[in-house]
């Protein structure tokens, strides 16, 4: 076999190799993509949206592959996943989570926090202490002012007790509603949400669960009340003192 021949098996050899690491990929993103649809309960209207769909999905998918090999060699301090929204583009993720309402006031502004004196610390992760509840999906509902309210008032309950407890934030969206300043899936403040937990406490997720949708307030009792809510100036020097000493 002349010198020339063997050069060119071993092109074709490494060619071969190539198309079948192709293969093997286009199948397991096809694979993944079943999976996919499984796992959220997935159709579509038709076939055309599909194959739409399943390109985008492609695409995350490799943006996901790419993220997680920088994130294997320490580039990057998170990983990722594929979730319900891989068959989003990253434009119709963010206009799901927009809120239509406007012009919604704060009833009342809380105290300053006042970071005069206090050292932040270097790194704290209330995560590692338990202070964190689990992740939280606000469906297509634009209810993030509920959920960042919950989030502040159980790790301030974690801080006092002990204990961590999810908090509903269905119970702001159905019943701290335009009393309050606040439109429900429309969007609101959590300054207005806190007002309303001052006067009328706030249930568990687990006795009024979340429904991602506008309804009518079902509270009749309350787990947990609180006296007072700090703001903070949004000056990231101040943000790290609170989260170091507020408590």
């Amino acid at each position: 076999m002349s010198y020339f021949s063997i050069v060119h098996f071993r092109k074709m050899k490494l060619l071969l190799v190539a198309v079948l690491v192709l293969v093997a990929d286009a199948l397991s993103v096809k694979e993944e993509w079943q999976q996919f649809k499984l796992d959220y309960g997935k159709t579509y209207r038709s076939l055309v949206e599909e194959k739409l769909r399943f390109s985008i999905f492609q695409d995350n998918v490799r943006k996901i592959k790419e993220h997680n090999g920088e994130y294997d060699k320490g580039v990057v301090s998170y990983a990722m996943k594929v979730t319900q929204f891989a068959d989003m583009t990253e434009r119709e993720f963010m206009d799901l989570l927009k809120t239509q309402s406007k012009g919604l006031k704060s009833l009342k502004t809380g105290e300053v926090f006042d970071s005069t004196g206090i050292e932040a610390a270097d790194s704290i992760d209330w995560r590692e202490k338990g202070a964190v509840t689990e992740v939280k999906n606000q469906l297509r509902c634009g209810s993030c002012w509920a959920f960042s309210a919950v989030g502040a008032m159980e790790g301030q309950i974690f801080l006092k007790n002990g204990s961590l407890e999810s908090l509903s934030p269905q119970n702001l969206v159905d019943c701290a509603t335009s009393v309050y300043n606040n439109d429900g899936c429309n969007g609101g403040l959590m300054d207005n949400a806190f007002q309303y937990v001052i006067k009328n406490g706030i249930e568990t997720e687990q006795k009024y669960p979340y429904k991602g949708v506008d309804e009518k307030c079902r509270q009749k009792e309350h787990t947990h009340k609180f006296r007072k809510y700090l703001d903070i100036d949004p000056d990231e020097k101040d943000i790290a003192k609170a989260l170091c000493k507020l408590r």
